[in-house]
């Protein structure tokens, strides 16, 4: 019963969904830790030249971590998010990218790729929406 793909499918999903909604969330209510502490100053100031300030682009990265979530929750657009998770986590591996060493991030973000790429992979006749 428990060994279907059906039920890994909804057991991922909905840890994923955990996963980006948690970050989303707690980007909007503290995006000043985002900012200061995650944000390369080089986006910061490269943003800052457009008018854009750091919190705001921490503001719609947290919106679209919460709208990832959803996806995932629900199904809808599954497909079309993974894959624009997929690009903001390789984004991110970029921004992140030191030359000298990996840190946690990068992995982080590695994995969470995989698995993402394993879900747009998966047998649709076993998605469960």
């Amino acid at each position: 019963m428990f060994s279907s793909l059906r039920y890994a499918h909804i057991f991922i999903r909905v840890g994923f969904a955990i996963l980006f909604a948690w970050f989303g969330i707690h980007k909007l209510l503290i995006p000043e830790y985002w900012t200061n502490n995650w944000m390369p100053d080089w986006l910061i100031s490269s943003v800052s030249n457009i008018g854009i300030s750091g919190n705001q682009i921490v503001y719609l990265i947290g919106i679209f971590e919460i709208l990832v979530a959803l996806s995932l929750l629900t199904g809808v657009f599954l497909n079309t998010f993974a894959v624009l998770a997929i690009l903001f986590l390789a984004g991110n591996i970029v921004a992140q990218w030191d030359f000298r060493s990996f840190n946690e991030i990068i992995i982080r973000d590695i994995v969470l790729i995989a698995t993402l790429v394993g879900l747009l992979m998966w047998p649709n006749r076993f998605h469960n929406r």
